[in-house]
């Protein structure tokens, strides 16, 4: 966890009215320290030109709908880093549906070390995510501009989610990229139980639940879960790249080649038969049937 984010807890209430009528990089330092995050002065800097950022953009993009200064850094960037504050945070940690970059460029600027990969398909949403990531001059941070589904295979050791799907649908998609072990992060609202029982029951091969954190943002009424799952199986890139250690790749310049002959003959329903093989093509059958037989 980063050194500089603290839990000494305030009382804002006081200081509310006075941030309203001039917001300041010292008022949002108030507001934060009220949640218990203590930024240094780089850090704040970054987060507050991160917020005229979006303040200046949002207008034609519509990034968010809260508008109040003590709201936005309340609602949006201090509920952003609290999950640093409750579990330890993988990195690579891809922002699956980052929107406007929540949580993920908060997250980045309270913990620096991590690298973090902000994933929005949307694409004047991801030129905004560019803008803002050249902007801050952040290292490690990068922005996926398209859809993640699971095709997508870059390795990530975590996924963190600011309630853009049901559960079940998101650890879908990270069928192709979580390593084994990393963890898929899941902000919620309170009543979000039924999604957790769906998701156990499907992936109960795949995924095991190992946080269920209920919390509350500081200085408001609003409860959150934060819910955690674990990896169990492999992804496919890496249960084919084993594949391709245990299998010799082969050059054939020849139609006389014995291993081609054979080949040729499983072209047949009576080679495939006498053979007892089978030639599969195509990325899909040939991901399945790594998955499902990979011995």
């Amino acid at each position: 966890m980063n050194p500089n984010v603290s839990l000494n807890l305030v009382n804002p209430h006081n200081s509310n009215r006075s941030s309203e009528a001039n917001p300041s990089p010292q008022a949002m330092s108030k507001l934060l320290r009220s949640c218990g995050i203590s930024l240094s002065s780089t850090q704040l800097q970054q987060l507050w030109s991160y917020h005229q950022l979006l303040r200046a953009h949002n207008p034609e993009l519509n990034l968010t709908r809260i508008h109040k200064f003590s709201n936005m850094v309340l609602k949006l960037y201090a509920d952003s880093m609290m999950p640093g504050q409750l579990i330890e945070l993988p990195s690579p940690l891809l922002d699956l549906g980052s929107g406007p970059g929540m949580p993920g460029i908060p997250l980045k600027i309270a913990y620096p070390h991590l690298q973090v990969h902000l994933a929005e398909s949307r694409q004047k949403r991801a030129a905004f995510l560019e803008t803002a990531r050249e902007r801050l001059k952040l290292d490690n941070l990068f922005v996926i501009g398209k859809i993640i589904t699971a095709g997508f295979e870059q390795p990530m050791a975590g996924m963190i989610s600011r309630a853009v799907e049901s559960i079940e649908e998101t650890l879908d998609r990270l069928r192709g990229c979580l390593l084994q072990e990393g963890t898929a992060i899941f902000m919620k609202g309170p009543h979000c139980d039924h999604e957790i029982e769906a998701a156990v029951k499907r992936f109960a091969d795949t995924y095991r639940l190992i946080r269920n954190i209920s919390y509350r943002i500081p200085q408001t009424p609003h409860q959150r879960r934060l819910v955690v799952f674990q990896r169990i199986d492999q992804p496919l890139f890496a249960v084919r790249a084993k594949a391709m250690k245990r299998h010799s790749v082969k050059s054939i310049e020849s139609e006389q080649n014995a291993i081609f002959k054979n080949l040729r003959k499983l072209l047949s329903a009576r080679g495939i038969r006498k053979q007892e093989r089978a030639i599969l093509s195509g990325g899909k059958i040939v991901n399945e049937a790594l998955r499902d037989f990979p011995e």
